[in-house]
């Protein structure tokens, strides 16, 4: 993946998100971008994959191996967590 197919990664994310209902279960669609695949695009962008029919990004998988990956993507998200309850 390169940084040109986020946006429509981000784009597939929201239309997909929770079963496609995403609306109904979390309030701030950037937010729940942020929180699904941000970690993934700072933190481990080489576990980032998509799939392309005709040149378009069509899907995407992104997942990682790494122990260590939750612990820092905690820490990644600590201010958006912060600003969400205060």
């Amino acid at each position: 993946m390169t940084e040109a197919d986020h946006p429509r990664v981000q784009e597939i994310c929201l239309a997909t998100g929770l079963g496609g209902r995403l609306d109904e279960h979390f309030c701030d669609r950037e937010m729940f971008l942020r929180f699904w695949l941000r970690p993934f695009f700072v933190l481990s962008p080489d576990a980032c994959w998509v799939a392309e029919s005709d040149g378009r990004v069509i899907a995407y998988l992104v997942g990682t191996f790494d122990s260590g990956f939750n612990r820092r993507a905690a820490l990644l998200l600590l201010p958006d967590l912060v600003r969400l309850v205060g």
